[in-house]
């Protein structure tokens, strides 16, 4: 039998009803219910505003979330995200993940991605000097090879096999 999904959700559980207005306002269920309710009553301070211990505690759990962001992406690098999911994934609203993220990072969360990856295929490139340029793109999350190609040139200046013959073979 299929997981009845109503019986987490409180308004869907009193009512016989089909909610389908999600644009305007999404049904929460108990157990967020549950982790708002705790917050309100024995967390609620901002962050990044105050020396007083819940201020303090507000802002170690907000640079947390967006380390955890961070080295997420990071770890799970062949992956593509949604700034949407990754906002769901680590219950961080997506306005302040984001503008938290470049104020640390000095860029979107997209930009630091890229640069990363860039980066990381770089050290592939001139560490494993035979390895295919297609299997690399991949590992770094990019299905399409000439996707890869021109995104590492506009980073790098010169394509992913210029820079291999540049600083690979001739060194």
């Amino acid at each position: 039998m299929a997981y009845d999904y109503k019986q987490d959700f409180p308004l869907l559980r009193a009512m016989d009803v089909a909610y389908v207005d999600n644009a305007a306002t999404a049904q929460r269920p108990q157990c967020v219910l549950d982790a708002e309710n705790d917050f309100y009553c024995r967390h609620n301070a901002n962050p990044l505003r105050g020396l007083y211990p819940l201020s303090v505690e507000a802002t170690d759990a907000y640079e947390n979330a967006r380390e955890a962001v961070r080295d997420f992406l990071a770890e799970h690098i062949s992956e593509n995200f949604t700034q949407e999911e990754l906002s769901a994934r680590f219950d961080f609203a997506l306005t302040p993940m984001k503008t938290c993220f470049k104020a640390t990072y000095g860029t979107s969360i997209g930009a630091w991605l890229t640069d990363y990856r860039m980066n990381y295929a770089a050290e592939i490139l001139l560490r494993e000097k035979r390895r295919n340029i297609g299997e690399i793109a991949a590992q770094v999350g990019y299905d399409n090879p000439s996707h890869f190609n021109a995104q590492f040139s506009k980073a790098v200046g010169m394509s992913p096999r210029t820079f291999r013959k540049e600083y690979v073979f001739h060194k």
